[in-house]
């Protein structure tokens, strides 16, 4: 950090703390932390004027006015340095120990992966998936024999097969939420709304309801008929928030049947989700069935009625 000459001067009589906090201590000499650690170095002139900076990782250098003599850093401590002509702390992170090359070309083959469609893995069974693998060893390592002549002879096929794959998933998905939708609608106090959404209320709130217009606090969690979890806030430990007319349909018209402080089911048909495209991203596949538990935390704005406690 550097400052003006009148700051520097007016720092003669400043006090330091320095805090750190080590990962690893064990083998490391007098004045030395361990790789991972967290500095606090806080300056404050004559009672009346201060800064903190703080630094997670890197070099951390510091230069103040005030400091008598040396002090051995040490985990969890607070040090007071006081009065003299000035100290420079600097710590230094060491370089990661090298990975072994076997693993880095896996995470490589992670990379690689990542960048194919992200339903293509829906469409494939593991030996195909495997025999996909032997093409791509033989084409990067030029044991193909006239590649080009093979994409023009099978792709055709290649596409129609996928096509095909991607039409009965999407037929058995239908099937599967038509029924889910069924037994959800026959549960006692079950609501369905105008458009199709079962709304299920598992606990009740006295707040008011949310509008088209609103913006939303909610906690959630989104499965799939089979009961795979696509997406959750529970698992990132934090609400979200959003204007309710900027997320699918089947939300919009459940949270308007639900008060602050309520919780519920939503069984939402496909159309009112994310369709016969699905949202291969996000682990949803075409024609869907989506089953979300809903609390809504927050009616931010736009609401409407509620009791007033």
């Amino acid at each position: 950090w550097t400052t003006t000459a009148a700051r520097r001067r007016s720092c003669q009589r400043a006090r330091a703390r320095v805090c750190t906090r080590a990962s690893t201590m064990s083998g490391e000499g007098p004045g030395m932390i361990g790789r991972r650690f967290f500095v606090a170095l806080t300056l404050c002139v004559a009672g009346t004027m201060g800064f903190t900076s703080t630094s997670h990782y890197g070099r951390v250098g510091a230069a103040f006015s005030g400091i008598t003599q040396p002090h051995r850093l040490t985990s969890n401590r607070w040090l007071a340095l006081n009065s003299g002509p000035g100290v420079v702390i600097e710590f230094d992170m060491p370089p990661p120990p090298p990975k072994d090359p076997d693993e880095l070309a896996y995470t490589l083959g992670l990379n690689m992966a990542k960048q194919l469609p992200p339903d293509l893995k829906n469409l494939l069974s593991e030996d195909e998936l495997a025999t996909c693998m032997r093409g791509l060893t033989d084409m990067m390592l030029g044991r193909a024999t006239d590649a080009d002549a093979q994409l023009r002879e099978n792709g055709d096929q290649l596409n129609q097969l996928l096509q095909q794959r991607a039409r009965e998933q999407q037929e058995t998905a239908a099937a599967a939420g038509a029924e889910l939708l069924a037994a959800a609608a026959a549960e006692e106090g079950a609501e369905t709304t105008e458009g199709g959404v079962v709304v299920k209320i598992i606990e009740s709130g006295v707040g008011p309801f949310p509008t088209a217009a609103s913006t939303v606090e909610v906690h959630y969690e989104g499965r799939l008929a089979d009961g795979t979890v696509f997406d959750s806030s529970y698992s990132r430990g934090e609400t979200t928030k959003f204007p309710l007319n900027g997320v699918i349909v089947g939300w919009q018209e459940g949270l308007q049947k639900m008060q602050e402080g309520s919780s519920a089911l939503l069984t939402i048909p496909s159309d009112l989700g994310y369709g016969a495209q699905g949202a291969p991203q996000g682990g949803i596949p075409g024609g869907a069935t989506l089953i979300f538990k809903v609390e809504l935390v927050k009616v931010l704005s736009g609401g409407v009625g509620g009791l007033v406690v």
